[in-house]
C-alpha cells in the first residue's frame, strides 16, 4: 500500500514538473483558491498526532483558515470525520516553496 501511494505521488509530481504549469488547486475543485504552486505530500502519522496538529504544521504561507484546511485533508483522504491512526499515512497540500523544509 505504502509503495502505490508513494508512486502515486511521484507520478502526479512528474506530471505537474513536466507540463511546467503551476498547480492550482482550484482547478480541481479544492476549497484553497491560492496562486502560488501546491504540491501535495505524504505524511506518516505518530501517536497522538491530530488534523488539528497537522494543519497547523503543514498550511503555513497557504491563504486558509486551519478548519478549512481541515476539511481539504479530509477530502483528499477520503476521510468521513477527524479519526487518524498512527502508522497511516496522510496526503497533505502545501505550498511547493514549502516543500523541503516539511
Amino acid at each position: 500500500m505504502r509503495r502505490k501511494l508513494i508512486t502515486i505521488i511521484l507520478i502526479l509530481m512528474c506530471s505537474i514538473f513536466i507540463s511546467g504549469n503551476s498547480f492550482d488547486t482550484s482547478a480541481v475543485g479544492s476549497n484553497m483558491s491560492h496562486k502560488q504552486p501546491i504540491v501535495y505530500v505524504s505524511i506518516p502519522l505518530d501517536r497522538g498526532d491530530t488534523l488539528w496538529d497537522i494543519a497547523i504544521d503543514y498550511s503555513s504561507g497557504l491563504d486558509i483558515s486551519i478548519k478549512e484546511y481541515i476539511k481539504e485533508i479530509q477530502s483528499i483522504n477520503n476521510l468521513s470525520d477527524d479519526k487518524i491512526i498512527a502508522g497511516q499515512h496522510l496526503i497533505v497540500p502545501i505550498l511547493a516553496s514549502n516543500e523541503s523544509s516539511n
